[in-house]
């Protein structure tokens, strides 16, 4: 997520444990969206991520996310 899991430091620590777990053999990151906001409006509630902003196309393809 923008701001609070897309830095290098983040990325690193999570890769040491995916090293970790013996039957893991493949992962795919994938963008944050914001794509089910409809289905907690739909239910009344308030999305609680609304402040996090989607990184833009060149965030998504820059190799960090």
């Amino acid at each position: 997520m923008p701001g609070y899991t897309d830095d290098q430091h983040d990325l690193d620590r999570l890769g040491r444990f995916i090293k970790t777990l013996p039957n893991v053999q493949k992962i795919e990151l994938l963008p944050y969206h914001r794509l089910g906001v409809y289905k907690w409006k739909a239910l009344g509630l308030d999305y609680p991520l609304a402040h996090v902003p989607q990184p833009t196309d060149e965030e998504k393809f820059n190799g960090l996310i």
